[in-house]
């Protein structure tokens, strides 16, 4: 009897757990519009683990990576997400908290980006946005930069909840042209 209910436990929690995903099941559209942009993924992979993500080991524990790259419409900005499956909400959380203080994803395009990370569940979420060209981020880009990189997190985030929502435009992260 008690291996029945063990067994019944090992399941329920196997099922409770996020499944790992793939970049086509993440974000199968090359593009998409999202709160009046047009966003085109320019690459894209999908790893086991998730060396190469960042310098040194600050990411050991993880089950999988996603990353993707997309850019606007305008070709202005330029976003890395970086998705790193957990193996539960608790481990995603604790590794953010970890990070070291301005951790920049490897194998971006050199130039300056503003990295913001965040989790959703067992994600750990590692976004790098910048101008296509490389240039300095004046601080009159910072918002319309940010709101690129927000678009592209809200799309992965709406595909793990099975609920597509556009970003809301506030605290001067919103489009160029309001």
């Amino acid at each position: 009897m008690a291996a029945a209910l063990l067994g019944t436990l090992a399941v329920a929690v196997a099922r409770a757990e996020a499944a790992p995903v793939t970049l086509a099941e993440a974000m199968p559209e090359r593009t998409f519009r999202a709160a009046g942009d047009t966003l085109r993924r320019t690459g894209g992979t999908d790893l086991r683990g998730c060396a190469g993500v960042l310098a040194g080991d600050v990411l050991d524990g993880c089950v999988r990576t996603v990353r993707v790259s997309y850019t606007t419409d305008d070709s202005d900005a330029v976003v890395h997400l970086a998705a790193v499956l957990y193996p539960g909400e608790r481990a995603a959380r604790g590794r953010r908290g970890r990070l070291p203080r301005g951790a920049a994803q490897l194998g971006t395009p050199r130039g300056e980006t503003i990295t913001v990370n965040s989790t959703t569940g067992s994600w750990l979420l590692l976004s790098s946005v910048g101008h296509a060209d490389g240039r300095g981020i004046a601080e009159a880009d910072r918002g319309y930069l940010l709101w690129a990189a927000k678009q592209v997190a809200y799309r992965f985030i709406g595909r793990q909840v099975g609920l597509l929502a556009a970003p809301s435009a506030a605290d001067g992260i919103g489009p160029r042209t309001p």
